[in-house]
């Protein structure tokens, strides 16, 4: 195997790894967004 395989490989998946977290985090950040939104709107019962 050639070194530029290698390097090209570590890129797809450095791009595809990124890309998954990226994702990740920002639907974490959606739904924390959603979250405070709901808790404005109905109060805890307690």
């Amino acid at each position: 195997m050639s070194s530029e395989l290698g390097i090209e490989n570590w890129l797809a998946l450095a791009f595809v790894i990124g890309g998954t977290f990226l994702a990740i985090w920002l639907s974490g950040r959606s739904a924390a967004r959603l979250l405070k939104q709901d808790r404005k709107n109905h109060p805890p019962a307690e």
